[in-house]
């Protein structure tokens, strides 16, 4: 085994380490829930980083310009990371405010307010992505009211936050069919109602 075939098993290992804290995170972390698809972003990402250092280190003498590549190698694997979460680039979405006699939030304007209904007395509303066809296929965000709404009965549930007495949670049944965009765009909306949700 020649000293390169050593450094790509290094960097397997050490990706291999990392991405148990995502698997361990999918096991006893409410809300957290990566898919297949996540994991194996993540791995290409984690391993293609970790494969630069290493060259960086036997490609590059110079301790200066080392640090210099290893620098740019970093910002580049954040940026992409942080843009393919949550889509920092030029966000051109415009959204709409939804009111209601006691909140108010925003989500884009290509999104469908579900609108106010109750579940055995309980308060549910939300919004879904237009390219739905009513199996959250493409994404959808639920709102309940916390004082009667327990999480547990939230099936399906991918993200959660709790926000002035509310429960918002996010819907996507990647199984179904969702597209790693769709999912993305979901993610995003449930981070957006969360910041402008307002208790009035």
């Amino acid at each position: 085994m020649d000293n390169m075939d050593k450094k790509i098993i290094r960097v397997a290992i050490t990706v291999a380490l990392i991405l148990l804290i995502p698997l361990f995170g999918n096991h006893f972390v409410e809300g957290w829930d990566w898919t297949i698809g996540d994991f194996a972003f993540a791995a290409v990402m984690l391993f293609t980083a970790g494969f630069g250092f290493e060259l960086a280190h036997v490609l590059i003498s110079n301790t200066t310009h080392r640090a210099i590549v290893i620098f740019g190698i970093i910002m580049v694997f954040l940026f992409v990371w942080v843009e393919l979460a949550v889509g920092i680039i030029g966000d051109e979405t415009e959204y709409k405010t939804i009111s209601r006699s006691t909140y108010s939030f925003q989500i884009p304007s290509d999104w469908t307010d579900t609108g106010v209904r109750y579940v055995t007395g309980c308060l549910w509303d939300g919004a879904v992505n237009d390219g739905g066809n009513g199996h959250r296929i493409s994404g959808e965000i639920g709102i309940y009211q916390a004082s009667c709404f327990s999480p547990a009965n939230a099936l399906g549930k991918k993200e959660i936050a709790e926000k002035n007495g509310y429960y918002i949670i996010a819907y996507y049944d990647k199984e179904s069919g969702t597209t790693i965009e769709e999912e993305i765009e979901t993610k995003a909306v449930h981070q957006k109602i969360v910041d402008t949700f307002t208790v009035k």
